[in-house]
């Protein structure tokens, strides 16, 4: 059997489906790297931030010790459900809102999985930040997660 190509469509010439050339003005100075871009000129004082994650996959915070985390030189503001973020009430997705998950970060002192956010660190460098995270330390009230839904602990969510 000889399968046969199929016809291509005539190709153009230069000029029939475009439009006319232009000079650009601001050509010479683009290949010379003259020109100043929106990403050339950052914040004079940025703020950067770090997450701290949860280590249990559920459970509680009992406690939150960040005496050392604010220690570090740089630290704006260390937030956890205990300094929470300001927030405006949001809907879930289902409702009509932009909201995809229904564990919100910093509400309160439950963890529902492992690497949920906990807190927030600020501070003047990222260098700073991430100090400050690795030294603020969580207290826990671990309880067994669970894996299924016949699991002890599994609850129906409405």
């Amino acid at each position: 059997m000889t399968v046969m190509p199929l016809p291509s469509p005539p190709v153009p010439t230069p000029g029939d489906n475009m439009g006319r050339a232009s000079a650009r003005y601001e050509s010479h100075a683009k290949v010379t790297g003259q020109p100043i871009y929106a990403a050339d000129l950052g914040p004079e004082r940025p703020a950067y931030a770090y997450l701290a994650l949860a280590g249990i996959a559920t459970g509680r915070i009992t406690a939150i010790d960040d005496a050392a985390a604010r220690a570090v030189p740089g630290v704006i503001d260390i937030f956890t459900h205990l300094h929470p973020l300001p927030r405006t009430p949001a809907k879930h997705m289902t409702k009509g809102g932009r909201v995809s998950d229904t564990v919100m970060p910093l509400v309160d002192a439950n963890v529902h999985h492992d690497g949920q956010i906990v807190g927030l660190i600020v501070a003047d460098s990222y260098e700073a930040a991430r100090e400050a995270g690795h030294r603020l330390r969580f207290s826990y009230a671990e309880t067994r997660p669970s894996a299924g839904f016949d699991a002890p602990g599994a609850v129906e969510v409405a």
